[in-house]
């Protein structure tokens, strides 16, 4: 039975189960003690085929759960007009460089259900990977318009401008992305990022800075900050960056 947007959810049913099963074993305990031996023998038997058909089904159904991309297009040939398995397989086939595929399923989530904010969202990240700048930016201005609230599609839109040199647009995206999740840590990376281009290195130290306040461990960021000081002429606080690099590793 479908759950929110989801098709079937049946592993609601696992703990109510638990009492089919406890009537189903009574019921089969109370015909071994009181019926005729020609009668258990039949129950077992019955109950002897009714596992082995059921073993054999979940056998089968261990060809379908293969890897995603088998899942979903089991879920797509019984419900070919739902949207979330062409979403789902869209998204098996980006994670593994099948963009072509990812966008023909993304096309089809977006013609079943227009307001699918993932489906942009997703979508933009292909054409951002091929390089399909303007497409990215438009499908990601569609998924804000759908859902402002999404602290990821600013970042997404704010790494895009940032490829196109559009530094100043990176920013406010990026700025925005922060306002909406606080300690939002590759919103703060990208954003110090974004002002170390613009040789604005008080910013972007400050970024950086806040940065390792969310996480004091990445060595990523120490590195960045170092070249920030470097280029900046504070010296002294670029080599203490290095030297914390040099006994890290």
């Amino acid at each position: 039975f479908p759950v929110g947007p989801n098709i079937i959810t049946d592993r609601y049913t696992y703990v109510p189960y638990i009492g089919v099963f406890f009537i189903i074993g009574s019921g089969f305990a109370y015909i071994q003690d009181n019926f005729t031996k020609e009668r258990k023998a039949l129950t077992t038997l019955v109950a002897v085929f009714v596992i082995g058909l059921f073993s054999y089904v979940s056998y089968q159904r261990c060809h379908v759960w293969k890897n995603s991309e088998t899942l979903w297009t089991d879920v797509i040939s019984k419900y070919p007009n739902t949207s979330e398995g062409y979403l789902n397989r869209g998204q098996y086939f980006t994670d593994n460089d099948q963009f072509n595929k990812a966008m023909a399923d993304y096309n089809t989530t977006l013609q079943l259900n227009p307001k699918t904010t993932l489906a942009y969202i997703n979508r933009g990240n292909v054409y951002g990977r091929q390089g399909m700048f303007e497409q990215a930016l438009s499908d990601y201005t569609r998924a804000i318009a759908l859902d402002p609230g999404a602290s990821k599609v600013y970042l997404n839109r704010g790494n895009v401008y940032g490829m196109q040199g559009k530094i100043d647009s990176s920013i406010i995206d990026y700025t925005r992305a922060i306002s909406l999740e606080r300690n939002y840590l590759d919103a703060y990376i990208n954003r110090a990022i974004s002002h170390s281009k613009k040789r604005d290195f008080n910013n972007a130290v400050k970024d950086f800075n806040k940065a390792l306040e969310i996480n004091p461990n990445s060595l990523k960021v120490y590195s960045m900050r170092a070249y920030s000081y470097l280029d900046n002429g504070n010296y002294d606080f670029a080599i203490a960056d290095y030297t914390k690099l040099i006994q890290a590793s």
